[in-house]
């Protein structure tokens, strides 16, 4: 006879009894949320199924079953790296000496665009300053140079005295602000504009000035053109229509003189009516400007003080005298407010 101990064989219902036993005790322990339990497929095709139900009759509220094949692991990314980690890639062959020669190349490559980009751009810039400034693209030429507006009292040559000095040099440099202060400055001159006129012509526009008074040597057949700030204009051999002549011993003398001074001050500052139709100008005194018109009137005008006022009580006589059918008479006015007629 076999001595050994007999073993105790528990059949399926024992436990499936007992796995029931044990999951019912667990649900009384846990709080009463409702939790998924996972059963094997085996057990359920072994087990028929009113006595599991009846077995579980008391939990069945709050058991959910599931298949175990279908349930899919928690954390996958852990299996795709294990499964990863086991295929390990075939080590790369690194030539040492390779990669360096490649690092040196690069190095120098780097280097040597850097250098062509800059002597690249110092080779255009000077070339764009030769171009612009020393070659003869942009250099003025004498014959494209031209002056307008010169006429009676301004000479060609006078503004060319400012503008030949600048032949031979590039427009670019040339500073026509400049040129225009020195032209503006000629007597005669009233307003002067200059234009570069690319790429080697200069244009200088002139607007003479109207003389203020022609300055006629007694005994003589020469008359010299002054402009307000007595300067001498030009020299003519006939009086011009329309400017004032003033009697002088000469030309030099008058223009120190202080009398004919305020006689120019005097005529600059009269409105044109009055000055185009001034036939003569005395002036024996600085404060005795006197000037002779063609309406018949002579005025008195003093010094060149309150122009302004003198020339409203001018108006205010002549009108009255004309309203009157007066016409003509002697008016002093050098002092405004107290002025003078005499018929």
């Amino acid at each position: 006879m076999n001595d050994s101990k007999p073993r105790t064989v528990r059949s399926s219902r024992e436990s499936h009894d007992d796995y029931a036993e044990h999951s019912s005790r667990e649900l009384h322990k846990a709080p009463r949320t409702r939790q998924t339990r996972v059963v094997r497929a085996s057990v359920l095709s072994s087990t028929p199924s009113s006595q599991f139900h009846a077995d579980e009759k008391s939990d069945v509220n709050n058991v959910d079953i599931v298949d175990a094949q279908q349930l899919k692991p928690e954390n996958e990314s852990f299996i795709d790296s294990t499964r990863t980690s086991q295929l390990k890639p075939r080590r790369k062959v690194v030539n040492i000496k390779k990669r360096a020669a490649e690092a040196r190349r690069a190095r120098w490559q780097y280097w040597l665009i850097r250098i062509g980009i800059t002597v690249g751009t110092v080779l255009g810039v000077i070339f764009a300053v030769w171009a612009l400034i020393f070659s003869p693209l942009l250099k003025l030429q004498a014959q494209e140079i031209r002056v307008i507006g010169t006429h009676t009292w301004v000479q060609v040559a006078q503004v060319q005295k400012y503008t030949t000095p600048e032949v031979g040099k590039s427009l670019i440099v040339i500073n026509d602000t400049d040129i225009a202060k020195k032209i503006d400055d000629i007597p005669g001159v009233a307003s002067v504009k200059v234009d570069k006129q690319f790429p080697h012509g200069l244009q200088v526009t002139v607007t003479e000035e109207t003389p203020t008074v022609i300055l006629h040597v007694r005994d003589s057949r020469t008359y010299v053109a002054v402009d307000s700030k007595a300067r001498q204009i030009a020299v003519k051999n006939a009086t011009t229509q329309g400017v004032p002549v003033i009697e002088v011993k000469t030309i030099r003398n008058a223009l120190k003189s202080q009398a004919v001074k305020q006689a120019i001050a005097v005529l600059a500052a009269l409105k044109a009516e009055y000055r185009t139709i001034i036939t003569h100008v005395t002036a024996d005194t600085q404060d005795s400007v006197t000037t002779v018109m063609s309406n018949g009137y002579t005025v008195m005008w003093g010094d060149s003080t309150s122009m302004e006022t003198k020339q409203k009580e001018v108006d205010q006589i002549i009108q009255q005298l004309n309203n009157e059918n007066e016409h003509g008479g002697r008016i002093d006015v050098s002092a405004p407010s107290r002025p003078i007629v005499k018929q």
